[in-house]
């Protein structure tokens, strides 16, 4: 049922009773649009519908400008820029990384772009080039420092006596030299043993002093010795006179006993002779002197 509505005509209230209501006539023209009201509040965000299907790949859009650093060096110089503007980029080109100035502060640098790729896969060998010509030879280098010593090697076998060569003329006396040095052999021994040295080097002396031999050795080759030279003892000579002896010829005491007497045990008999010149009393006297 429809609510009563109150109306004024004139100053008197007309209640208005509703009837029955009648069939509704016919439509009527449409009017025209009215203004756009005002837009009413956003209402809450409904759920998310599903994904919808990817669209066309766009056109490919015009090549960007190329882009040059303000700066680039080693990593180490990026100090050298701490007191730069704003924007400003530094390329560090021994890590291909990029820096920028995030503020005008100091040394507000970004962490860091690296624009180095990750490595391509390696390629096919190419066809090998021609061969080229033959450089020029290079100077000859400093000669390098003498290495140590090695160990000393086996020694070799003795080599064949060749055949002793015919002897030569004698020649002419050489002027006398200057006096030598005094000499001491290397080793020294009996002749038998000188086979224990029979592996030394070139140069070694050994002398023998049962014969008074001294023998050198010729090469390092073993028991490669000279035929050895005289170097020790002479043999024995005759037996020297003293000079004692000379002076008692005769005989001193002899002499003295013939002239003056004997003698008999500790004394002496003289006989009434004449001395004899020279006096044999001085003659015995001095050849005890001397």
């Amino acid at each position: 049922m429809r609510s009563f509505e109150d109306q004024l005509f004139g100053g008197v209230r007309v209640v208005h009773v509703p009837g029955i209501q009648g069939p509704h006539g016919p439509q009527g023209e449409k009017g025209e649009k009215g203004d756009q009201g005002e837009r009413g509040p956003v209402g809450e965000r409904g759920p998310q519908g599903p994904q919808g299907v990817q669209g066309p790949q766009g056109e490919i859009g015009p090549q960007g400008r190329s882009f040059t650093p303000d700066a680039m060096g080693p990593y180490d110089d990026r100090p050298l820029y701490d007191d730069q503007k704003a924007g400003f980029v530094y390329f560090a080109v021994d890590t291909a990384t990029l820096f920028y100035k995030l503020s005008d502060s100091l040394a507000d640098w970004s962490t860091g772009t690296s624009i180095k790729g990750e490595a391509g896969l390696t390629g096919p060998q190419g066809i090998q080039g021609e061969k080229g010509d033959k450089g020029e030879k290079g100077d000859k280098g400093d000669t390098g420092d003498t290495g140590p010593q090695g160990d000393r090697g086996d020694t070799g076998p003795q080599g064949e006596k060749g055949e002793k060569g015919e002897t030569g003329a004698k020649g002419e006396k050489g002027d006398t030299g200057e006096q030598g040095m005094s000499f001491m052999p290397n080793y020294v021994g009996l002749d038998a043993d000188r086979s224990n040295y029979d592996g030394y080097t070139k140069g070694v002396a050994y002398l023998a002093t049962d014969t008074g031999k001294l023998y050198f050795k010729k090469s390092n080759a073993l028991g490669d010795w000279t035929d050895g030279i005289d170097f020790g003892r002479g043999p024995t000579g005759p037996r020297g006179s003293s000079a004692n002896e000379i002076l008692m010829d005769p005989d001193p005491e002899l002499y003295f006993l013939s002239v003056y007497g004997e003698t008999h045990e500790d004394e002496i008999w003289f006989a009434d002779t004449v001395p004899f010149d020279p006096d044999p009393v001085e003659t015995f006297e001095g050849s005890l002197e001397s």
